[in-house]
């Protein structure tokens, strides 16, 4: 659990930024609404095993992280008519580490003893760790994906900014 559920307490976060920041809602009322379901998810999840574990956190994780995308998606095309464009590609990177994420999610949920290097059907002789690789690209997908949502953000409280890369891989904003 201690490498799902700080996925899920991500997400929520993300999800926060967001709706408070493209819709006039109550923040605390978002704010509380969200931990409160992201525990009850957190408690629920620890508190089971197998099946029914997998299933309340993919559901769980999976939803907010499709309420996430479609937020961004709107930050993305407020940004374009802003005429930030440079700021909005960060959607698609964001969303293409997503994809090769779960792709590789997959593959290691589905075939794991075809390509984990140990087992007697594996093709592969060695272990290619698709599972950290699941959360380093979700985790790069997250982060282009927050900084789309901190230039909203920006956008949308006049706060000047600029879009930064370190090793023109890691994105950040920039304000002076």
């Amino acid at each position: 659990m201690l490498d799902e559920l700080p996925m899920l307490w991500a997400v929520s976060i993300a999800c926060y930024i967001s709706l408070t920041t493209q819709y006039n809602l109550n923040k605390d009322a978002v704010k509380w609404g969200l931990s409160l379901w992201t525990l009850m998810v957190s408690l629920f999840t620890a508190g089971f095993s197998g099946k029914t574990q997998f299933v309340l956190f993919q559901a769980s994780f999976n939803i907010l992280t499709y309420v996430m995308a479609y937020l961004c998606w709107r930050a993305k095309r407020d940004l374009e008519n802003a005429q930030m464009r440079h700021v909005a590609k960060l959607f698609f990177a964001g969303i293409k580490w997503y994809l090769m994420a779960g792709i590789v999610w997959l593959t290691d949920t589905n075939l794991c003893s075809y390509v984990n290097g140990r087992d007697a059907t594996s093709v592969l002789p060695f272990n290619l760790q698709l599972h950290a690789w699941w959360h380093v690209m979700a985790s790069l997908g997250l982060v282009y994906l927050v900084v789309l949502m901190m230039g909203h953000y920006c956008l949308v409280n006049d706060i000047p900014f600029k879009i930064r890369y370190i090793g023109r891989v890691f994105p950040y904003i920039y304000s002076h």
